[in-house]
């Protein structure tokens, strides 16, 4: 007989996990582990030609434009910096799309059930607001989740610069582009933006939304934030319910 429970490993998965719950842990983090080995120059020993095809098909989770094989000059995405923007305001579009598509269908259903008189508009619209980005957090965490550490490898690269025996150096992720010039500065500033958003904005906002919950998570008395943050909290014993932080900072720390 098939047993439905697992003992987990201490300051991991709670005792007693399910099967269902253990099956998403282990897809957690194998995509975790798939991320960190598709960073560039992390991993410097080559693939298998048959494992490189199988794990060129999910390149586009990585945001990585430049893996697809797409005629990049034909889309107005030719130049290096023209990548790193598009790798850094690809995910935000992402991101606005959920937070409105949600934000309609919490206007929706408050439309549906008929706003209270004694509410203001104001205080509708604002907890129509309030009420998708709920809705939308979920998703959110996930989207962060995949993009984080290939945006902050991407925007490393903008500094690595190779030097060459005539006293010239490139820059390591497109050879096309000389250091030091006004193109490179162009990369190197949306490096910087890059890094603002992702390694520092995620964590930021990663801490700010385990505070606001931590009381709920350690009391076992769930709200509304506590279960939506339930994709980063879940796959950990509540006394080490922010850890997948750590592991963000991991990921980024190999870049």
């Amino acid at each position: 007989m098939l047993c439905t429970q697992v003992q987990a490993v201490p300051g991991l998965l709670p005792s007693g996990t399910s099967l269902p719950a253990l099956a998403s842990t282990f897809a957690h983090y194998s995509c975790g582990s798939w991320q960190a080995t598709r960073i560039p120059d992390v991993y410097v020993v080559p693939f298998p030609k048959s494992a490189q095809n199988v794990l060129a098909i999910f390149e586009v989770f990585n945001v990585n434009i430049g893996g697809l094989g797409l005629p990049l000059s034909c889309i107005s995405l030719g130049e290096y910096w023209q990548q790193m923007l598009f790798t850094i305001l690809f995910p935000i579009s992402i991101g606005a799309c959920i937070f409105f598509g949600s934000s309609v269908f919490a206007a929706w259903s408050v439309a549906r059930k008929g706003a209270s008189a004694r509410y203001s508009a104001v205080h509708t619209w604002m907890g129509v607001l309030n009420a998708g980005g709920l809705l939308a957090l979920p998703h959110l965490l996930m989207l962060s989740f995949l993009v984080f550490p290939m945006v902050s490898s991407t925007a490393f690269q903008a500094f690595a610069c190779e030097p060459f025996d005539n006293g010239e150096a490139f820059l390591r992720a497109d050879f096309a582009v000389r250091c030091y010039t006004p193109a490179h500065n162009t990369a190197r500033g949306l490096a910087m933006l890059g890094l603002l958003l992702y390694p520092i904005g995620v964590s930021l906002l990663y801490i700010i939304l385990f505070r606001k919950a931590h009381r709920a998570i350690l009391d076992e008395k769930p709200t509304a934030l506590s279960r939506a943050l339930g994709f980063l909290t879940l796959d950990f014993e509540k006394a080490w319910f922010g850890w997948e932080l750590i592991e963000a900072w991991k990921k980024c720390g190999i870049c």
